[in-house]
């Protein structure tokens, strides 16, 4: 085997090393992600709707204080929701 094809082999194995190591970042990335934003929904989804007159209160504070005169918001909820494959309520 010449020297070239031994250093084109090496370079490939690295190549593929890193490959799957960047695959495996991206899974690990991915999945944190993911695990947010269903954190972020199971949160709201505790607290937005609006059982009195249906749909979602638009906006609450960091002390979880509603702000029932704030538009209502569905598309964002209806968006996760799919994303996720759960029921909105």
């Amino acid at each position: 085997m010449t020297s070239n094809v031994r250093q084109g082999i090496a370079t490939e194995g690295r190549r593929l090393n890193s490959s799957a190591a960047m695959d495996n970042s991206l899974r690990r990335y991915k999945k944190e992600m993911v695990d947010q934003l269903e954190n972020i929904l199971s949160w709201w989804m505790q607290i937005i709707p609006d059982e009195q007159n249906g749909g979602f209160y638009g906006k609450i504070d960091h002390n979880n204080i509603i702000y029932h005169e704030a538009p209502k918001v569905l598309y964002s909820i209806a968006a996760l929701s799919g994303h996720f494959h759960q029921p909105i309520i």
